[in-house]
């Protein structure tokens, strides 16, 4: 699974839910959340 936006805020920073499901998608919206 490609997490590389969590590490690369900026311009890349582009989070996308849609990709991240299962076990991913709470830490995908942890990032969000900040």
């Amino acid at each position: 699974t490609d997490v590389g936006w969590s590490y690369a805020p900026g311009a890349a920073y582009r989070p996308d839910l849609a990709r991240y499901q299962g076990t991913l998608q709470p830490l995908a919206q942890q990032e969000l959340r900040g």
